[in-house]
């Protein structure tokens, strides 16, 4: 104990305590933790740690509310952030506190052979970041990527000496014994203190001075023999309990002893009484039992892999049959379930398991994407080489389908199109052709989130057809919902609105009531862009009633905020809060973080609208920490933009120029076009703002060359637009007018409800300039309209090319 004080009171950061199993080493750190008075401590069962990310998740469960809050705003998801990225978020949190983080027996991460590198690599990165704060590990094996690290007692843990091993001992029910002989006994197993208490168990059956005399050379030696003595003439039930409870990842409650054992609670009494009494079974305050690491080995060398099967079935149906209902309190219990049941190889149990209980959409909801990733990928092969391990291919498309959209969830869209293009493929294969349908519908998505609407457009046309070859009404529903989607993106707004009308017709044709609710939604959202709000306002209170109706909390928090943004643009900014207000308080009782976050950003608009930009701001804020929290990249693009737009709001161009700065970033990384044409656009306002006026344009160029690239009419119209007005700053008249004749024409086309701001925009340059010399002006610049618009195109392509290329 005090070669560990001195080493982390003398200000070493990292510190590692090996030595054999039983050696004391968690015993050690957990009676150095009661000198952390005053500080952050934070214990962690290293076993429990399947990820990088999952590290920082749980470290963040120790840490005071807000720093907790900050943590895991900031933690990326696992399938973006670099382990030397999450250490950076470890070490900014840990110095903060001047708090330890304690891993206990890290060698069960070493046993996992490669799949340990990404942990080892996050803790060599935070050895290397602490200045104040400490890791301090406890190990049977070496750490040698832990540079300049401590190791306690040279490399091996020393343990009691022999006065109080001897005293140890004597606690142990051999008091009676010579005090000689106990300091003997305790010279020969090292002092350490689980050696101690299973030789005490020994010997108290055999008499001690018989243990001293038979036990071999060696603790390594001593330790198989003590555990040979006391493990082997078990009857076969408390050898099967044993190993049972050596399988739980967590300590348990006695109801849990009672399902390993298949016995009554008196039966499982009986049996686990001997096994407490021998040391072989640890017990808390709790009370909660688990086996000590150094028993647990042991036993995994000795249960046969069939007898090892049966016991994770045990357990699997332990942790499933407490809870009726999936919660956020409970769904660690159903993993828990899924866990075995996929450690006793039953990949389709578990599979099923997962599926039956809706924990793909729960877990969706309450913002789980990283953990979803990390439980689909279980139940696919993990190389090449490895056979499916799903027995139906149906059930391996699902998977695949399902790890696409999370994916997506985390804006990893390239990667989703992989997954949905292996289900497509799978779906394919075996003819499972509404499966095929789906597929093409989550293509879709994925290329409408690129901003290729072509594409998406495309896709969503072929599933269309297979819902209606095989007549699906749902899956078609979905494909003209989605189509209309597209088509309100794209500007054609009247288009959306007849694919939204047929979708809503087959929804009432099926009686599908979720599916009514929806379509009437994004009719109302048509009709608001088409500046027919109260027409927009009618639809969303009727999705309201339906999805009242049928108890669909989450239709509800969707339709009140799109009554909010109704409001809004009604400039109804008190009526639109107290909606969104609704929708925000529903978002939160459901745990559905992606509405919350959508919730907090229009309700920044409208604080904004009322000139409270602080409060705005807040807003923005706390809808950036959703997103960052649940990895919704597109999101984080989108709030940071919002934030862009308050700061500039504020005059403070430089906040606002690095929010749009970030915002673009984001956009480039995961590929998102729109966003970034939006960001793009937002620049191109500041810069035009600070009288950048060169700069600006050269912005809005780019933006309208993604704006025309990816098909959104409505963005080439707004972005020509900008443009008309910059280059009247420059008096480059010419230019001025062809932007927003084009604008105008553009508008006109897609029937927006801003039709006639272009128009009032040329107005003011014929005002501006006088009427002779502005006909002269159109008589020049009509006839070069198609001319003058491709080379602005085409300066913009030349001005992103370097830039997209590095």
């Amino acid at each position: 104990m005090a070669e560990l004080r001195d080493a982390v009171w003398g200000h070493r950061c990292t510190v590692i305590i090996d030595g054999i199993a039983g050696a004391g080493k968690s015993e050690l750190a957990k009676e150095f933790a009661k000198d952390w008075q005053g500080r952050t401590l934070i214990w962690i069962e290293a076993e429990s740690i399947d990820a990088p990310g999952v590290l920082v998740d749980r470290v963040a469960d120790w840490l005071p509310q807000e720093q907790a809050e900050r943590l895991r705003q900031s933690n990326a998801a696992a399938a973006t952030a670099t382990p030397a990225e999450l250490a950076q978020l470890l070490a900014r949190e840990i110095e903060t506190c001047g708090g330890a983080l304690f891993l206990d027996a890290y060698e069960r991460v070493l046993n996992r052979g490669e799949a340990a590198e990404p942990l080892n690599e996050l803790l060599a990165c935070l050895n290397g970041l602490l200045e104040t704060g400490h890791l301090i590990v406890t190990s049977r094996r070496g750490l040698p990527f832990l540079h300049d690290a401590v190791s306690i007692a040279g490399g091996s843990l020393g343990g009691l000496d022999e006065r109080a091993g001897a005293a140890v001992l004597g606690r142990l029910g051999l008091a009676a014994e010579p005090v000689e002989l106990r300091r003997q006994a305790s010279q020969r197993v090292g002092g350490y203190p689980k050696l101690l208490e299973l030789l005490a168990a020994r010997a108290v059956v055999r008499g001690l001075r018989q243990v001293v005399d038979e036990l071999p050379q060696g603790t390594q030696a001593i330790q198989t023999y003590l555990l040979d003595e006391l493990v082997t003439p078990l009857p076969e039930e408390q050898r099967a309990l044993l190993a049972g409870l050596s399988l739980m990842r967590r300590p348990v409650p006695f109801a849990a002893l009672t399902a390993l054992s298949g016995q009554d609670d008196a039966n499982t009494e009986n049996l686990l009484a001997p096994l407490f009494l021998a040391h072989l079974v640890d017990r808390d305050e709790t009370p909660a039992y688990r086996v000590h690491h150094l028993i647990g080995d042991y036993l995994s060398s000795t249960i046969e892999p069939e007898q090892q099967r049966q016991l994770h079935l045990r357990a699997a149906n332990y942790y499933a049959s407490p809870h009726a209902e999936v919660t956020q309190e409970t769904y660690p219990e159903f993993l828990e379930t899924f866990h075995h049941l996929c450690e006793a190889r039953d990949y389709d149990g578990a599979c099923s398991f997962f599926f039956a209980h809706d924990l793909d959409e729960r877990l969706d909801r309450w913002g789980h994407a990283r953990l979803l990733v990390e439980v689909y990928e279980r139940l696919l092969p993990q190389h090449p080489e490895e056979p499916p391990r799903l027995s139906e291919k149906q059930h391996q498309g699902a998977v695949l389908g399902n790890l696409g959209i999370c994916y997506q969830n985390l804006g990893e869209v390239p990667r989703a199109i992989d997954c949905h293009e292996q289900a497509l493929a799978i779906s394919r294969e075996i003819g499972d052709r509404r499966g095929e349908g789906n597929q093409l519908g989550n293509l879709g998505l994925c290329y409408q989130d690129l901003g290729e609407v072509g594409r998406a457009i495309d896709n969503y046309e072929q599933a269309l057809a297979i819902s209606r070859e095989i007549g699906d009404r749902r899956v078609e529903g979905n494909a003209l919902g989605n189509l209309g989607n597209c088509y309100q993106d794209l500007g054609e707004v009247g288009r959306a609105i007849d694919y939204h009308k047929q979708a809503l017709a087959s929804s009432r044709e099926i009686r599908d009531r979720r599916g009514e609710g929806s379509d009437l939604g994004n009719l109302g959202i048509c009709y608001r862009l088409q500046g027919e709000v109260g027409h927009a306002i009618d639809y969303h209170q009727q999705a309201l009633a339906i999805h009242h109706e049928i108890g669909n909390r989450q239709g509800e928090g969707s339709a009140l905020g799109n009554l909010g943004i109704c409001y809004w643009n009604l400039g109804e900014v008190p009526r639109a809060i107290e909606h969104l207000e609704q929708a925000l308080a529903i978002n939160r009782d459901i745990g559905d973080r992606r509405g919350e976050g959508n919730a907090l950003g229009n309700l920044g608009n409208c604080y904004q609208d009322l000139g409270e930009v602080g409060r705005a701001i807040d807003c923005h804020k706390q809808a950036l920490a959703i997103s960052r929290e649940i990895g919704d990249r597109r999101g984080e693009g989108s709030d940071l933009g919002n934030l862009g737009i308050c700061y500039q709001g504020l005059g403070d161009a430089p906040r606002a120029i690095d929010c749009h700065e970030q915002a673009l970033a984001i956009s480039r990384e995961i590929g998102d076009r729109r966003g970034e044409g939006n960001a793009l656009g937002n620049l191109g306002l500041c810069y035009r703002h600070r009288d950048e006026v060169g700069r600006a344009i050269e912005h809005y160029k780019q933006a309208l060359v993604i704006s025309r690239e990816i098909g959104d009419r409505r963005g080439e119209g707004s972005q020509l637009g900008n443009l008309g007005v910059a280059f009247v700053r420059q008096q480059r008249f010419d230019r001025a007018l062809a932007c927003r004749l084009r604008s105008a024409d553009i508008f006109r086309q897609i029937q927006s409800p801003e039709a006639d701001k272009p128009e009032r925009e040329i107005a003011l340059l014929r005002q501006h300039l006088g009427d002779e010399a502005f006909a002269r002006l159109e008589a020049e610049v009509r006839p070069r309209l198609e001319a003058i618009i491709e080379e602005i195109v085409a300066e913009g392509r030349a001005a992103a090319r370097p830039e997209r290329s590095g």
